[in-house]
């Protein structure tokens, strides 16, 4: 499962998981980057909950 991620300078598509993990990103900065895996990591557990109301198990 995994999440995408939009800024003002480009996307990126962060996997949820016990460890966040980028899979692609475009025109983000690094450091936009690695904002967004620790705020990924750190709400893990309701991205993942929201994902499988969207997407099923």
């Amino acid at each position: 499962m995994h999440i995408h991620v939009i800024s003002a300078d480009g996307k990126a598509v962060i996997e949820i998981g016990r460890k966040a993990r980028l899979i692609r990103a475009g025109g983000m900065k690094d450091k936009v980057i690695q904002e967004a895996l620790v705020i990924v990591q750190d709400h893990a557990e309701m991205l993942a909950e929201a994902w499988e109301k969207i997407h099923g198990e």
